[in-house]
């Protein structure tokens, strides 16, 4: 099976919201690269703590994953 791979940023994501800023896909919510644990990610989506994220599968896809962490950016602030 050759299954496609979709990244979350290659999606229209305009239906979700958050609380500060705007949603950003590749950067975090302050527009910085996206580092989690010390690990850079090139391809991911920043968005702050109070937020909705919509994702339509339209029933085209069989599997879904994600990785959902903390940006280091927000050392100290966590919780």
């Amino acid at each position: 099976v050759n299954a496609a791979i979709i990244r979350l940023d290659e999606l229209d994501l305009s239906a979700s919201t958050q609380g500060y800023g705007i949603p950003l896909p590749n950067k975090t919510v302050d527009g910085k690269k996206i580092i989690i644990a010390g690990k850079n990610f090139e391809h991911g989506f920043g968005t702050h703590a109070v937020s909705s994220l919509i994702i339509l599968l339209d029933g085209k896809t069989s599997r879904f994953k994600t990785f959902v962490g903390l940006d280091d950016e927000v050392k100290g602030h966590d919780s």
